[in-house]
């Protein structure tokens, strides 16, 4: 008997589609358009000029012009500043040099570029870069065009429940996925949950992390 023909290959299987992400319900929606307005609401950015006062801006190196100071607090100075190689704005994190801080800070900052540095979300802030300018250590991320929930309520005063929930969800969604890639943020406050002048929330400052 003639040997059986030989059979044709079977087409290869597609991977099946990822799901998107799902369309926020209307609730949700109404509570990030509600956010957005409280952001926007927000005194012009020149009353943000009396941070700088007339300080001399520090040198950016090659790389980074920087263009105005954010903000300050025990550990770090955060810059305006343009990345001139990528043509994009950054917020610039300095180290503060104080001789009495402890020897560990250091060790901290470099933590949190770490930690964020491996996180791709969404709800989390995104790190570019980490080097040194001048021998001061810098952390290259994300600008945030917003306020953290500390000032905004500060500000505003109390979220709605729509808007709480809406906080909190977000935050979970970060977390959560930050804890599936072995991160635990340790930090959480207002302080460290930035609103987006489009509503949206924003995970930052991952110094205190557990890798």
């Amino acid at each position: 008997d003639p040997p059986p023909a030989p059979q044709p290959a079977a087409a290869p299987q597609k991977p099946a589609a990822q799901p998107g992400p799902a369309a926020p319900t209307a609730a949700e929606a109404k509570a990030r358009a509600s956010l957005r307005t409280r952001v926007l609401s927000r005194p012009a950015i020149a009353a943000h000029a009396a941070v700088e006062k007339a300080t001399r801006l520090p040198d950016g190196g090659e790389r980074y012009e920087i263009l105005k100071e954010l903000g300050r607090g025990g550990m770090a100075v955060v810059y305006r500043a343009r990345d001139r190689i990528l043509g994009r704005i950054v917020a610039l994190k300095f180290v503060v040099v104080d001789p009495d801080q402890p020897a560990d800070m250091l060790e901290l900052f470099y933590r949190e570029a770490r930690a964020a540095a491996a996180l791709n979300h969404p709800a989390i802030v995104t790190i570019y870069d980490l080097g040194a300018i001048g021998g001061r250590p810098f952390i290259s991320m994300e600008l945030v065009d917003g306020e953290d929930l500390l000032q905004l309520t500060g500000r505003c005063g109390p979220l709605g429940i729509g808007e709480a929930i809406w906080v909190a969800v977000q935050a979970a969604a970060a977390l959560d996925f930050a804890h599936s890639r072995g991160v635990v943020h340790r930090d959480i406050k207002p302080g460290n949950l930035m609103v987006s002048t489009e509503g949206a929330l924003k995970v930052m400052d991952f110094g205190l992390a557990l890798l």
